[in-house]
């Protein structure tokens, strides 16, 4: 389908800012595109376009995102937030995550089954098939009495978690910590991996919504608003709440500027 004047700005904004921004991932019609010549950018800027009004459409495949965001201020979600997880069968025999040391925190997911059920790096477990867990120690045993229950019984095994950077439909910031210093023992990457999978649309920026800290991003924030977009924004350059941010973000787009825009986990620009 076409796209729209705003797209192209977008599109051109964020997806053609030289040679660190050569690649689009490819999606549906999308090719990969592996040069950054005049010609090779035009066509890159028209795919970016075309994927951003893929998410708009309300017929499309992934969208509608959401409402269109009509407000004026930069709002903020919650730093945390609780939900469950319910796994009618084990993976291969096994929960299928690993857990940190000493913690409650899962440090690796292991199977994509298990990813799809919902576990990601950096939960936290609270309760396991109901029953509160106090420490590592109690985890590993809930867990395994939950597994000879299953065996036994078929019956499914439910997880209460606690995650960071939680999922909603609304615009606004994510933190990843309290604003205190880092107190994950996930490392950033990993959380920011995680966060640029779990909401539709994420702008790695510098500065927040209220206080973009460029002009890249502040343009970047207005032109996904002008276009009814609703999205999540994490501030790189906030060493209190998001403590190494702008160096996990570097690794992950080979050391492009920001800001980054992220669509259904795919690097757009």
């Amino acid at each position: 389908r076409g796209a729209g004047p705003r797209s192209s700005e977008l599109a051109r904004s964020l997806g053609s800012r030289g040679s660190g921004r050569a690649r689009v991932a490819p999606l549906r019609h999308c090719e990969p595109r592996c040069t950054a010549g005049p010609a090779e950018g035009q066509k890159r800027s028209a795919d970016s376009a075309w994927l951003v009004e893929q998410w708009k459409a309300p017929g499309s495949a992934k969208g509608p995102i959401g409402e269109p965001w009509t407000g004026t201020t930069g709002g903020e979600t919650p730093a945390v937030d609780y939900r469950e997880i319910v796994m009618p069968m084990l993976i291969k025999g096994r929960i299928g995550v690993n857990i940190v040391k000493g913690e409650r925190k899962i440090s690796r997911v292991l199977f994509r089954e298990a990813f799809n059920l919902g576990w990601r790096v950096g939960d936290e477990v609270v309760e396991v098939n109901g029953r509160p867990i106090a420490d590592h120690e109690a985890l590993r045993s809930a867990v395994q009495r939950a597994i000879n229950a299953h065996k036994k019984k078929r019956a499914p095994i439910r997880f209460r978690i606690r995650r960071w950077s939680p999922m909603n439909s609304g615009r606004g910031m994510i933190r990843m910590s309290k604003g205190k210093g880092f107190d994950h023992v996930v490392p950033m990457l990993d959380l920011i991996k995680g966060f640029v999978q779990d909401f539709p649309v994420v702008l790695l920026m510098e500065g927040s919504l209220e206080k973009p800290g460029s002009r890249l991003s502040a343009r970047a924030a207005r032109l996904l608003d002008e276009q009814g977009i609703v999205f999540k924004a994490l501030d790189c350059l906030d060493n209190s709440s998001n403590p190494g941010a702008a160096a996990a973000v570097a690794e992950m787009t080979e050391d492009a500027p920001l800001p980054s825009l992220y669509i259904g986990g795919q690097l757009l620009g």
